[in-house]
């Protein structure tokens, strides 16, 4: 499938599924009569979704905050733990060989 108008070089494999099929049988009267005969088939079809392409600096700090799954979506401003990644040393490039500062924080709930 080509997919992307923008890179007509890349073209996906996509899968369709059959996973169902039901057939309705309907007629009145004899058997000579009108009949009408439906198939209904159901497919799966496994997609990629492709937002639009930018360009951006390097990122250069990462923030995860560990959410408490019995509270939902609801406690999202009160996280039990923050997670910081940063390069190290401060002020590389993406060819230069570095390693990374994660900082764990627990937070307190009271």
């Amino acid at each position: 499938m080509d997919d992307m108008e923008d890179f007509e070089d890349i073209k996906e494999d996509v899968p369709i599924i059959l996973t169902g099929v039901v057939l309705n049988d309907d007629y009145e009267g004899p058997m000579e009569g009108r009949r009408t005969i439906i198939y209904t088939l159901d497919f799966d079809m496994h997609i990629t979704f492709h937002g639009p392409t930018s360009s951006s600096g390097i990122i250069t700090k990462s923030i995860t905050n560990i959410l408490d799954i019995g509270a939902g979506l609801n406690d999202s401003d009160n996280p039990l733990e923050r997670i910081t990644v940063t390069p190290t040393p401060a002020g590389v490039g993406a060819d230069s060989d570095f390693g990374f500062l994660e900082v764990i924080e627990e937070i307190d709930s009271a």
